[in-house]
């Protein structure tokens, strides 16, 4: 990409137009005039790199998608609240598949009642926000 590319891009805009997004939005995520926006499109030339960048962001894909319609390969976002959330338990994690099976297994068996006997004090609550499990997450 850049301006030694001289391949053409009309793949590339018709991918971009796929998601909708207007020239507006797309001046407001690049910075791009609409001038250098309809050059490129016209041109049918690749954006410059950071300006793929910014146009993947506006339309929630991948460069990698847009230059070379590779599926989006990202965690979507309540995916990635729970990784974020889980990487404090990384360690407790790694400590529990070293430990004594028989204490593992006890101390499961005390985390999952634990938690049942929670969300049974909250029956109502749980109903109007189940547990991300029960949301499928």
């Amino acid at each position: 990409m850049g301006r030694g590319r001289s391949a053409d891009a009309t793949e590339f805009w018709r991918r971009y137009d796929s998601f909708g997004i207007k020239d507006l939005t797309l001046e407001k995520a690049t910075g791009m005039p609409s001038s250098t926006i309809s050059s490129y499109r016209n041109g049918k030339r690749y954006p410059r790199a950071h300006e793929a960048v910014g146009m993947a962001k506006a339309a929630g894909t991948t460069v990698e998608y847009l230059v070379l319609e590779e599926k989006p390969n990202y965690v979507s976002s309540p995916e990635l609240a729970f990784y974020l959330r889980a990487r404090k338990w990384r360690r407790l994690i790694e400590d529990i598949e070293c430990a004594n099976p028989a204490i593992v297994d006890s101390l499961i068996e005390a985390i999952h009642a634990s938690a049942e006997e929670a969300r049974g004090s909250g029956r109502d609550m749980a109903a109007e926000n189940p547990h991300p499990a029960e949301k499928g997450y």
